[in-house]
């Protein structure tokens, strides 16, 4: 994650403005169809924050 972070900075990256669709964990299925499709931007899959504000393990 660090390694993501630095090369986000060192390319001025800025993920909002390339992810183009952002589906639930429960919605995973039809976030990898539109990924596959190759339609779009980048596809983004997110979940809720655990009670210490990190993803759930297991995921």
């Amino acid at each position: 994650m660090s390694e993501l972070l630095r090369n986000l900075v060192l390319w001025d990256l800025h993920p909002e403005r390339l992810v183009s669709d952002t589906f639930s964990i429960e919605d995973a299925e039809r976030a990898y169809a539109v990924a596959d499709a190759a339609q779009g931007g980048k596809v983004g899959i997110t979940w809720p924050d655990g009670a210490d504000g990190a993803a759930p393990s297991g995921r």
